[in-house]
């Protein structure tokens, strides 16, 4: 469960979201504040902002249509500082460029640096632009790099900060597209490791494809959505090669801020990037079925 809260003023936002989890990591405690920051500066005076705070780092765009599901895409390149970051960035006529300084730390997710000596070493770049070809028409592309991972020892140290004393820099690059026509909309992205991950002797690697359908139902704002994604980190051969994830969604809008959404999904193998040579599974295959609701306010 999660509760969000946000300032605004022309120049100053400043945002915090508080969490509670009964599944949480060693070292974290069931409440946590799991974002914090402050964002300076007015982009409709000023093409340049300044952001300081806990936050997910700008990198990729692992956004899902799904109504409750995160792709695998997110699941593994998802990167959020555990440490205050600093983020710069410029955002103009459909340009979105961002470089943000992260400390050498072990953060929540991807992120993680050899030393983890409080030094503000590990970075990120990401830029984005937009393309409208005629009204309800347009296409955006995006890149991004992020230093440092979790994928840098043949010790799988997730979410711990460990590992043997073979960690060097190993960096990620990913793009995204995204198609808006009229009423559909379609994204595709794709990420990579720069280098091998030494636990797997591969490079990891994941990618999703989604689309969407807006409609109405019975007058209520609706959308259709279906969506494959697939993680790699091991040889075709590999008991640890892939998993692979396909979801097929509906979301209703029944009252303004108030919505339920119904989602089937079927994972395929089972690679938990903990000891993923020895833990593997590629027979493990599972449906699901979710029915969920959503309020915002």
């Amino acid at each position: 469960m999660s509760v969000n809260a946000v300032i605004t003023t022309p120049w100053v936002t400043g945002f915090v979201q508080g969490e509670y989890t009964d599944t949480e990591y060693p070292r974290q405690d069931q409440k946590q504040i799991r974002k914090y920051f402050v964002t300076i500066g007015n982009l409709e005076k000023f093409p340049v902002y300044a952001t300081i705070g806990k936050k997910s780092v700008n990198f990729g765009n692992f956004s899902s249509y799904s109504p409750f599901t995160h792709s695998h895409s997110a699941h593994y390149f998802w990167a959020q500082t555990d440490e205050p970051l600093l983020e710069v960035g410029y955002v103009k006529d459909n340009t979105m460029i961002a470089a943000s300084l992260i400390k050498n730390d072990r953060g929540l997710r991807v992120l993680n640096s050899p030393e983890n000596d409080d030094k503000y070493e590990n970075f990120a770049i990401n830029a984005s632009h937009k393309v409208e070809m005629e009204e309800d028409v347009s296409f955006t592309i995006g890149a991004g790099f992020l230093r440092g991972t979790i994928y840098d020892s043949a010790l799988a140290h997730h979410p711990p900060a460990i590992g043997f004393g073979d960690r060097t820099w190993n960096g990620a690059v990913t793009g995204h597209i995204e198609i808006n026509l009229h009423d559909f909309d379609f994204m595709a992205d794709f990420t990579r490791t720069v280098d091998d991950w030494p636990a797997t002797d591969f490079k990891v690697s994941a990618m999703t494809v989604q689309g969407r359908y807006n409609d109405t139902i019975l007058g209520r704002n609706s959308a259709y959505t279906l969506s494959y994604s697939r993680g790699v980190q091991g040889d075709s051969a590999d008991e640890w090669h892939k998993m692979e994830q396909g979801i097929a969604g509906l979301e209703v809008e029944l009252l303004p801020h108030f919505s339920v959404g119904f989602e089937y999904m079927v994972n395929s193998g089972f690679v938990p990037l903990i000891l993923p040579r020895f833990t593997a599974d590629d027979g493990v295959v599972s449906h699901t079925g979710i029915v969920g609701i959503k309020a915002t306010f």
